[in-house]
């Protein structure tokens, strides 16, 4: 199965940078999902920047991390650069209103 790389608006960021780098290694993401026992459908969705179809935001840290550093990458810069680009995409914030009492 053919894996298709993202437009060209996300060429940047987290998901860019863990495709080229898995890229770079010549290893199959099919391969990884099943190494690091992380469900393909969500390294692709990381790898192409669609973080709204993760499970949600401490799974896919996690998952960051993981596949981060099984590619050689500092985990935890990853993880941090994931965070600012998680918070500051399409994932918005639930507010919360509360009854005042009477």
């Amino acid at each position: 199965m053919a894996e298709t790389l993202g437009d060209s608006a996300n060429d940047t960021g987290i998901g860019a940078l863990l495709r080229a780098s898995r890229m770079r290694i010549g290893e199959d993401l099919h391969d990884i999902a099943s190494m690091l026992r992380i469900r393909y459908p969500y390294l692709n969705a990381i790898e192409e920047g669609r973080f709204d179809e993760l499970p949600g935001q401490p799974y896919a840290v996690g998952f960051v991390r993981a596949y981060a550093d099984h590619l050689g990458l500092d985990g935890e810069e990853v993880v941090r650069r994931f965070k600012e680009e998680y918070e500051g995409g399409s994932q918005t914030k639930t507010e919360l209103s509360f009854p005042t009492p009477v």
